[in-house]
């Protein structure tokens, strides 16, 4: 423990370091006891400054049970939780064993910068996609997980749009996702990123009703009507 205050202070002065040592430790295997002693200890504040930005932001809506940061760290919860237990996903369940150990990297960094953007000035999707971008290319993240995680933090709120305000069947829905890449696997990934967002925001808001609206977009999406449409 005494160690701890020169480790952080080494930390917020070397960036590569900072992401080497993340990418190295920051993962789903250590479980999540590990992942609230690193948000707890502020040592994850450290290397990714903007959560000391967040840290205690009041979401003012009935709908966000949480502040900023601990739905950061609530939705990182939830994707060990699915990871181990998919059942808790109902008919989603089988996009959980879909994903590939890559799959889960995105997902984890996606849960971690998803809303880290709120309370800025613009849109948070956008502003956390572009943070992404910056924060990724100063730890020396590989391109290709960048662009992903990127990708996922600026449409994280495109499959709930389409649906539980569009209709599922409809052309205008399927071309409104397939113009922002939203197919094959990654249309997998953002259902179950989708998921995991609502039960960590507040686990009232995750219901049957859901569960099978994103499962009949999901399949809608993946038909052979809409993939000849397309």
């Amino acid at each position: 423990r005494r160690h701890l205050p020169i480790l952080m202070k080494d930390l917020s002065q070397q960036k590569m370091l900072k992401g080497l040592l993340l990418h190295k430790n920051f993962s789903t295997k250590w479980g999540e006891a590990y992942v609230v002693a690193l948000f707890r200890s502020g040592l994850l504040a450290e290397c990714v400054p903007e959560l000391k930005r967040v840290r205690g932001l009041v979401q003012h809506d009935q709908y966000h049970r949480y502040t900023v940061d601990a739905h950061l760290l609530q939705c990182l919860r939830e994707i060990i939780r699915v990871q181990n237990k998919p059942k808790v996903l109902g008919k989603l369940a089988p996009l959980v064993r879909a994903m590939s150990a890559k799959d889960w990297k995105i997902l984890w960094w996606t849960g971690l910068y998803h809303d880290l953007a709120k309370g800025r000035m613009g849109d948070h999707s956008t502003e956390g996609a572009q943070l992404v971008k910056s924060e990724f290319t100063q730890m020396k993240v590989s391109l290709r997980l960048t662009i992903e995680v990127s990708w996922m933090v600026e449409s994280h709120l495109l499959l709930s749009t389409a649906a539980f305000r569009r209709n599922p069947q409809a052309k205008g829905t399927w071309s409104f996702l397939h113009e922002r890449g939203v197919k094959d696997q990654r249309l997998k990934r953002l259902a179950l990123f989708t998921a995991i967002d609502i039960r960590a925001t507040n686990p009232d808001a995750w219901n049957d009703w859901k569960e099978s609206l994103l499962y009949q977009l999901v399949e809608s999406v993946q038909s052979p009507k809409a993939t000849r449409f397309m």
